[in-house]
């Protein structure tokens, strides 16, 4: 009697990757839809947002010489 591969062990021999592979690509497809896990993103948010950059950019434009502390106390 032949023995039979599970599933993933078969697709792992025919995509040429490992089994775990196909096991990880299987999960995120059942999760996400996609092959690839969303990113997830560590640290700390940016304190500075979009509308205080824009305002901070236009105001370099008319006093380009500002020290760092000079930038902090106008945002």
């Amino acid at each position: 009697m032949a023995q039979r591969l599970p599933p993933s062990k078969l697709m792992a021999e025919a995509a040429e990757c490992s089994k775990r592979s196909i096991i990880n690509i299987t999960n995120n497809l059942r999760r996400f839809g996609n092959v690839r896990a969303p990113p997830t993103y560590v640290g700390r948010r940016p304190s500075v947002t979009p509308p205080m950059l824009e305002a901070l950019c236009d105001h370099l434009l008319v006093k380009p010489g500002l020290y760092v502390d000079e930038m902090a106390i106008f945002l």
